[in-house]
């Protein structure tokens, strides 16, 4: 019987990983959610993988938007995690990582800032400082700093993000644009014109030749380089 509902929990976990991957989340929920009631009756409530499948159920909650039930089945598999396979495991990091995306989505951003903390420092330890698990929390985290108008803390944060990502990425990709704009924004907010100046200007330059001039991001971001540029 055990056999069998390993079996029937494989197929739905790959029809529920098949509708992930194609961006098709309310199909996918279903088959997560049946993986889910599977293995806590086979497994129990408290077994890794059962952690782990509510783990998934809960990120496709976040993509569709319904941010209590992600945050109730988090609260749930963090626990758990830490008691199976360590407080120190990237898997806890990373549910801790999205627990906080979910604070953050509330305006709970002092609770994101406290989990994306308790992540940074696992992954840190665990995967090292420039694993891309752990730029994505250092990148994250300062995200809720800005939020919180915590410009002076986000400043190395941000720019330890970019130092990272920098020499992996191609010249015109416009993820390099995001960061540029968010360094910039922080230097503005701490009337460091002159430094929110440049980097305003590597991210339109991005944009030009890559997205080119008449484009919406582009034309925003002119509007946003013109008030720095008008500032002393």
């Amino acid at each position: 019987m055990e056999e069998e509902n390993s079996d029937t929990v494989a197929s739905l976990d790959s029809m529920a990983d098949l509708y992930v991957k194609r961006g098709m989340f309310a199909d996918a929920k279903p088959f997560a959610k049946r993986a889910l009631l599977c293995r806590q009756r086979v497994m129990g409530e408290f077994h890794e993988a059962t952690a782990l499948s509510m783990s998934k159920l809960a990120f496709i909650s976040i993509q569709l938007g319904e941010f209590d039930e992600a945050e109730t089945l988090y609260l749930k598999v963090v626990p758990i995690l830490e008691q199976e396979v360590g407080p120190l495991s990237p898997d806890v990091a990373n549910n801790l990582n999205n627990l906080a995306v979910v604070a953050a989505h509330k305006d709970q951003y002092a609770r994101a800032e406290m989990l994306y903390r308790r992540a940074l420092k696992i992954q840190e330890q665990a995967l090292g400082k420039e694993h891309p698990a752990t730029v994505r929390s250092l990148s994250n985290l300062a995200g809720v700093l800005i939020g919180q108008g915590k410009y002076e803390q986000a400043e190395p944060l941000c720019l330890r993000t970019l130092e990272l990502l920098e020499p992996i990425m191609d010249t015109n990709d416009t993820t390099l644009t995001t960061l540029y704009i968010r360094i910039a924004y922080v230097y503005a907010r701490q009337n460091k014109y002159v430094l929110a100046r440049s980097y305003y200007r590597r991210g339109l330059k991005i944009c030009k030749e890559s997205l080119g001039a008449n484009h919406p991001l582009t034309r925003s971001l002119q509007v946003q380089y013109r008030h720095v540029a008008e500032q002393k």
